[in-house]
């Protein structure tokens, strides 16, 4: 398992320049722009940047290659759910220490509030992505993951005005219940990542390569 998660960091060598790039642009607009959302998009980014590395291992042949090592396939599939923790939880220290700076260089002021909901939407912005493009990924492949991803995104926008209009979306009642809705939606993510790493174990087991 070591090995495989040591695989998934070595693969930052291949694009670390742009990602220090993305990180430092939308770091500094955050910090220096007193606008925390925009602290937001480096764990999106990062969410969206570590699935990428799949189209590296299409291209090398990774998942063949993968199969000669001393790892099951369950092993193999989990160690990319570990990379997705691993990324998602140094983007949340990349943010509270944007957040944290910009404090200190009083551009914006300290509000307790403001920073747990940042880190909630931290932590749960980092793995959506993940969660609904890795079993897509096990059954087909990087690029129609991709276009299955693109397609259930334009079909959510597209049906989101009709969901936001349901009696239980009216935000006054989400504002007013915050905690319980952080709590629910905190509980959503975690049952649907689990869902989602046995999905892609089973789907991996019975795949052939």
């Amino acid at each position: 398992m070591k090995g495989l998660l040591l695989k998934e960091l070595f693969m930052i060598r291949k694009t670390w320049i742009s990602i220090t790039i993305f990180i430092a642009t939308f770091g500094c607009m955050g910090i220096f722009g007193g606008e925390p959302n925009m602290m937001l998009m480096i764990s999106i980014f990062i969410s969206i940047w570590s699935i990428s590395f799949l189209s590296f291992d299409d291209v090398s042949k990774w998942r063949q290659y993968s199969l000669t090592l001393p790892y099951g396939r369950k092993t193999i599939v989990s160690s990319k759910y570990l990379a997705v923790l691993l990324f998602d939880i140094i983007s949340d220290v990349l943010v509270l220490c944007c957040y944290m700076i910009s404090v200190c260089l009083k551009i914006i002021d300290f509000s307790a509030d403001e920073l747990v909901l940042l880190m909630f939407l931290s932590v749960v912005g980092g793995v959506i992505y993940p969660v609904l493009t890795l079993p897509l990924y096990y059954r087909f492949s990087s690029e129609k993951a991709r276009m299955f991803i693109m397609v259930a995104g334009g079909i959510v926008g597209g049906t989101s005005t009709f969901f936001m209009k349901l009696p239980f979306m009216n935000m006054d009642i989400i504002i007013n219940n915050a905690e319980i809705a952080m709590f629910i939606i905190l509980a959503s993510v975690v049952i649907f990542f689990i869902l989602s790493w046995l999905l892609s174990v089973k789907i991996y087991e019975k795949r052939d390569l």
